[in-house]
């Protein structure tokens, strides 16, 4: 007579830990009076859950914040990935009488081979400014991060100025007059290329030259 053994495997899953898995989410980091990870739910905006995570603390800087998207990250990857491509071809095709060029232009793409994007959307999060301009407020996705500096009290004057460094924030001052702390430009560097990089991550170009100057201001 043959005799069957049956065994049976009996598998506890953790509820608990698979459901947290596929409840959308986003991450509230730096300056929140309650940072963390938070539920996403349908509808919500960045200004709601900046209340659920219990507003923004005293020294929070709302024009610095970085919100960061899992799928602009994928798209800024592949558009830079394809720009890298392109200026590596344009290196190879050039003459060899032009060595110093190529070898310039290596070094940028060299650089631009270490840079990754991060996939920051640029938003305004100021929760005042979404109250009064609730079309600025935009929905959140599931994985999307946001990071909420303090306040700084320093601009960064960096690249072709005799002396590249952070100096203290003075409400007077505009552009040119940073520079000017800075030991102003460089005898290679071009005055009309001159960019403000915000702390929102915008980036603007002033118009400095003598004919159409305007002084602007700092943040």
């Amino acid at each position: 007579m043959i005799k069957f053994i049956v065994i049976f495997t009996v598998v506890f899953l953790n509820v608990s830990v698979v459901s947290a898995e596929i409840i959308p989410y986003v991450v509230f980091k730096g300056a929140f009076k309650q940072p963390g990870k938070y539920s996403l739910q349908a509808g919500d905006t960045l200004s709601s859950v900046i209340k659920r995570a219990g507003g923004l603390s005293s020294t929070a800087y709302p024009l610095g914040a970085v919100v960061t998207r899992l799928s602009e990250k994928i798209r800024q990857i592949e558009s830079h990935n394809n720009k890298i491509n392109i200026l590596s071809n344009l290196i190879e095709n050039l003459p060899e009488e032009q060595g110093n060029l190529k070898s310039r232009l290596k070094l940028f793409v060299n650089i631009g081979v270490k840079y990754q994007p991060i996939g920051r959307i640029y938003v305004d999060a100021d929760p005042d400014v979404l109250q009064m301009k609730p079309e600025k407020d935009f929905l959140l996705m599931s994985g999307d991060t946001v990071f909420m500096p303090n306040r700084s009290y320093l601009v960064n004057v960096r690249s072709d100025v005799l002396m590249s460094s952070a100096y203290q924030y003075k409400p007077d001052l505009n552009v040119n007059d940073y520079i000017a702390l800075a030991g102003s430009h460089q005898k290679v560097s071009n005055p009309d290329d001159v960019f403000i990089i915000y702390p929102n991550g915008l980036l603007h170009q002033p118009s400095l030259s003598y004919w159409n100057y305007q002084p602007y201001k700092i943040p």
